[in-house]
């Protein structure tokens, strides 16, 4: 496989080996389990990552789940040999192979340029039923990291878009596919308008000084821009705003933080 962040240890152990199995993430995979259909046998499993949904589906009696991901240490990891070592822009299975296809926490993460083509391999692979999920409505410009090598801008989670209704409907379009349920789950989602996140960028050089890993040029040292005290003072202020709003908008008017559709074939 290419080259690519997923296939780099640091980046695995910090930002998808550790992920917390806190209340919010069994809702998340729970409301998955709940809405595979009673008839489905067959499940591809698109970017099986840590495996934790793999295995719940390997537990659920008539289902045989079949698993692919785009990185070579965690298919390794996994030691499953139903598990393959996959691009989701070039799926190596035959049309229809699957009764549903499932992509848990991966469309946010493919590039621009292989969108579509990506969106269309899964459409091929699956005979009747696709599920997806993914972080919903997600601020992707925050947080942000600058690489301090290529200078390029990235999100720290390897997040490419923004997910929500109007994606999905547009990827799946309903001359093709009928949406049979469509809901949200995990934990509220603090709300950072994008007009401030731009402010605090231009203005505050607001960046993440957290460890990441840039996947452009693979860069581990991400440094922070210098700042002028303004910059400094500005940037506070933006961040304070955002600490202010966490506590006093109201539940009702947040997002939760990952949205599950399930799509039938027509």
């Amino acid at each position: 496989m290419e080259n690519n962040i997923y296939n780099i240890k640091a980046h695995i152990d910090k930002f998808i080996y550790v992920k917390p199995h806190d209340a919010h993430e069994k809702e998340r995979v729970d409301q998955i389990m709940g809405m595979i259909p009673a008839d489905v046998n067959t499940v591809l499993d698109i970017g099986t990552g840590a495996g934790h949904i793999y295995r719940r589906l390997k537990e659920r009696c008539g289902l045989r789940p079949f698993g692919m991901d785009i990185s070579l240490e965690l298919v390794g990891r996994l030691q499953e040999n139903t598990i393959s070592v996959a691009d989701i822009k070039n799926i190596p299975f035959k049309d229809r192979s699957f009764d549903l296809v499932l992509t848990a926490d991966v469309i946010e993460h493919i590039s621009p340029d292989d969108f579509n083509k990506s969106i269309s391999e899964i459409i091929r692979v699956s005979k009747k039923y696709i599920l997806i999920n993914s972080p919903y409505k997600d601020a992707v410009d925050w947080p942000v990291a600058r690489c301090g090598k290529c200078g390029r801008e990235f999100n720290i989670y390897g997040h490419m878009r923004s997910v929500d209704k109007e994606l999905i409907n547009r990827s799946f379009p309903s001359e093709c596919f009928d949406v049979l349920s469509m809901a949200t789950a995990g934990r509220l989602r603090d709300m950072r308008p994008l007009s401030l996140v731009k402010m605090a960028r231009r203005f505050g050089k607001v960046y993440s000084s957290d460890a990441t890993i840039c996947p452009y040029c693979f860069n581990s040292s991400i440094i922070c821009p210098d700042r002028t005290a303004a910059e400094r003072c500005f940037g506070n202020a933006i961040c304070a705003l955002f600490l202010i709003m966490d506590r006093v908008v109201p539940s009702a008017l947040k997002n939760k933080s990952e949205i599950c559709v399930l799509l039938k074939k027509k």
